[in-house]
């Protein structure tokens, strides 16, 4: 029987190298003990924050300076976690790193109450005796901007206590999901095998029915065992997100959520109304999918299979690298020579393996480089992802480049930008260099309009469900699996139209999607698509600009 195989089997060259953060757990411990040393520090500093100009520069310069600090620390810690749940070095590390970050955040609760007290005159005459502040102008304004919704520094210490709490439960979905789930065994083509997350999405593309079936139904019974768990999960999480909106004088838990990137709330509204305007065009593609495949009645498990007459691309790891390299090349030779850069220094965690966190994301650590990690399946969806981790990455790149650590952090509502245009460039490139191969037409044209329906339709109706948890458990009523269910049925009709039709066995697929618990998140994907699409045409008509 074919099984995932472990870390340790997996090549060096095919794993994200964490030694360029720290060369092993003493090094992250004697790092993270004078991490420890600098809060005592910062904590000598804030009852007298505001006294002087002088004063106030040596404050900020700490604070920010320990914020990278303990930065790098979280990534090194989060990343051993996600490379391998059961290791119980990483999560022992992990818990250690967290009570530092605690301690920080409850002992530096005066900070952004002292920064708002300041009264527009001595905020004023401060920049103007003390130049130097100016560097951290954009990030203290932005402070300022929260008056009215930061408390004074008792409350914010008390809730800064409570922070692994608030943000326990994101953790604890991800240990469930990624570390206790199972999804059993599957007979397959190439005999028995574990059922993961990168085989599933594999088998949906397989033109053997029965297999794309027997995939579905096993993965989504694996939820339905869980979901009282997942629910009870996302119930809590969502309850702690909108009493802490409460707290801070907020209207409600998206307000707050959304503030924080500076976006109105009205995008969110807009966004979903005007989609529903058009889900004519997704029920018409889901009916042409439906005739082509020559299906009487079709179910979610066959949402992905190519169209007949397309090719399934299978390319492997190292294909997909120079197939990057040619379809980024629009960018320009610096955008590339940082891609290569990526590549050979073992910036990205590749294979799939027991324990490992599922799906894909970046993360980035100012003065050393980002990190990306995949779990590859030889699909044309990994190569995607490839490219779109690795617009993560450059967007980190350049930034960390032209700005200050504590101005380089853009917010989510730009991030998905930079990946997503990545995703269009590979798109227009591959159908350009197949123009004389049908079957690979057919399969890219699908996987634009795919692409389209995952990157937006789908990622607005996660957010409208989204918005549909936090106001039903605003308003008193518990998310229950029979609630959640109910709803996510209620707008998969409505999204997907007539042409599917329900699978005949129970499902959760609410309790499958990690990004409920990244606080209204998702909106920002179609968001960002939406812009891709601009940008990538843009970019193709030699637009220098």
């Amino acid at each position: 029987m074919k099984k995932q195989p472990t870390r340790a089997e997996v090549p060096d060259e095919l794993k994200w190298d964490l030694t360029d953060l720290y060369a092993d757990a003493d090094a992250f411990r004697a790092a993270l003990a004078l991490a420890r040393q600098n809060v005592a520090a910062l904590a000598d500093l804030m009852p007298t924050i505001t006294t002087s100009p002088a004063h106030l520069l040596k404050t900020v310069q700490a604070y920010y300076a320990l914020n990278a600090q303990l930065g790098r620390l979280e990534v090194y810690t989060e990343n051993a976690v996600s490379q391998d749940g059961t290791d119980a070095l990483a999560q022992q590390l992990a818990a250690e790193c967290e009570v530092v970050v605690t301690d920080f955040e409850t002992r530096s609760a005066d900070f952004e109450p002292a920064i708002i007290a300041l009264s527009e005159d001595d905020y004023a005459t401060f920049f103007k005796e003390e130049p130097q502040l100016n560097k951290y102008a954009r990030v203290l304004s932005k402070i300022r901007q929260r008056r009215g919704h930061v408390l004074d520094s008792t409350q914010e210490e008390l809730l800064s206590a409570l922070a692994p709490t608030v943000d326990a439960f994101e953790d604890i979905q991800a240990t469930l999901d990624d570390v206790d789930l199972s999804f059993g065994e599957i007979e397959t083509p190439d005999g028995k095998q574990d059922l993961t997350w990168g085989l599933v999405s594999k088998l949906l593309l397989s033109d053997n029915r029965d297999l794309r079936r027997q995939a579905r139904a096993q993965s989504d019974a694996a939820y339905v065992a869980h979901q009282n768990t997942f629910a009870k999960l996302l119930n809590a999480h969502v309850h702690t997100q909108n009493a802490v909106a409460k707290l801070r004088n907020y209207p409600s838990a998206r307000a707050m959520n959304l503030a924080e990137g500076e976006i109105p709330e009205d995008v969110y509204d807009t966004l979903i109304e005007q989609t529903h305007k058009h889900l004519d065009l997704l029920h018409r593609y889901n009916a042409l999918r439906k005739r082509v495949l020559g299906l009487e009645k079709m179910y979610s498990y066959d949402a992905f299979v190519p169209l007949p007459g397309g090719k399934v691309m299978t390319p492997s790891y190292s294909e997909a690298k120079a197939i990057a390299l040619k379809a980024l090349a629009p960018l320009g030779p610096d955008y590339l020579a940082h891609i290569q850069d990526e590549f050979d220094h073992r910036w990205i965690d590749v294979v799939e393996t027991k324990g490992k966190t599922s799906g894909g994301y970046h993360v980035a650590v100012p003065g050393v480089h980002s990190y990306i990690l995949l779990n590859w399946d030889d699909t044309y969806d990994s190569l995607s992802t490839l490219v779109h981790e690795s617009g993560h990455a450059m967007h980190a790149t350049y930034a960390n480049e032209a700005q200050s650590t504590w101005n380089a952090n853009y917010t989510i509502f730009t991030a998905e930008i930079a990946s997503t245009t990545n995703e269009s460039l590979l798109n227009a490139y591959m159908l350009k260099q197949t123009a004389s191969d049908q079957p690979a037409q057919i399969q890219l044209l699908a996987e634009s309009i795919e692409d389209m329906v995952g990157a937006f339709f789908s990622q607005v109706r996660f957010a409208e469900f989204e918005h549909f948890m936090y106001t039903t458990e605003a308003a008193g009523n518990a998310l229950t699996p029979a609630v959640l269910t109910a709803k996510w049925q209620e707008l998969s009709r409505t999204y997907n139209g007539d042409a599917f039709t329900e699978v005949p066995w129970a499902n959760a697929g609410w309790a499958a999607v990690p990004h409920f618990f990244y606080d209204y998140y998702v909106y920002q994907y179609a968001t960002s698509k939406a812009a891709a699409i601009a940008f990538e045409k843009r970019i193709l008509s030699g637009d220098q600009a």
